[in-house]
């Protein structure tokens, strides 16, 4: 059996046009966050259908609430922070997703995604 090679370099190049979009995920201003070495704790990125989250250091639980601003849809879940990277399919649906984290810390993060 022969391989299709136009066709696998045509998945790959599809796969290649499915960038990754980096997310700022920045402190709340009014985080009663306890203080912790890291200055940047949490690392995100849409790819796929999915928003990743991977914390620098180890903070608990993470409670996740992430919103689409143009439909009302929310999604909600928690993970250790031991885990990486953290997926949450959240599919391609167009819309400013609003992105909220809670940890056990103590430490609120916000976050912006336009798809």
């Amino acid at each position: 059996m022969a391989f299709n090679w136009s066709q696998i370099n045509a998945e790959n190049e599809s796969e290649c046009n499915n960038s990754v979009i980096n997310i700022t995920i920045r402190e709340k201003p009014d985080s009663n966050i306890k203080p912790h070495d890291e200055t940047i704790s949490v690392v995100s990125w849409y790819h796929n259908d999915t928003i990743n989250f991977s914390f620098e250091s180890y903070e608990g639980n993470a409670w996740f609430s992430i919103t689409n601003i143009n439909t009302g849809q929310k999604y909600t879940c928690s993970y250790s922070t031991l885990q990486h990277p953290i997926s949450i399919n959240i599919g391609n649906t167009s819309g400013i997703y609003q992105i909220n984290i809670k940890t056990t810390i103590g430490s609120e993060y916000e976050g912006w995604l336009t798809l």
